[in-house]
């Protein structure tokens, strides 16, 4: 659905009664939509401000401070 709706910006009733044919509730759909929405947004202001994304290392000495030294738990 989420692919659907952000290559085709629509989804279709069909594609909503499938959702929830196969157990997924209203609030998990509502959900989803709202994340995809926050990411698009920040993708799009990404791309717009020209963000740099750095270097896989930078990730893994980030992700060290904030697990070591923040006390952030996965």
């Amino acid at each position: 659905m989420l692919r659907t709706l952000t290559r085709t910006h629509a989804v279709t009733a069909g594609e909503m009664r499938a959702l929830l044919a196969a157990g997924v509730t209203a609030d998990q759909i509502r959900d989803a939509l709202a994340v995809a929405f926050c990411f698009n947004v920040i993708d799009r202001l990404a791309d717009t401000f020209a963000f740099h994304v750095p270097e896989p290392a930078a990730f893994k000495f980030a992700a060290k401070m904030l697990l070591g030294k923040r006390g952030y738990r996965v």
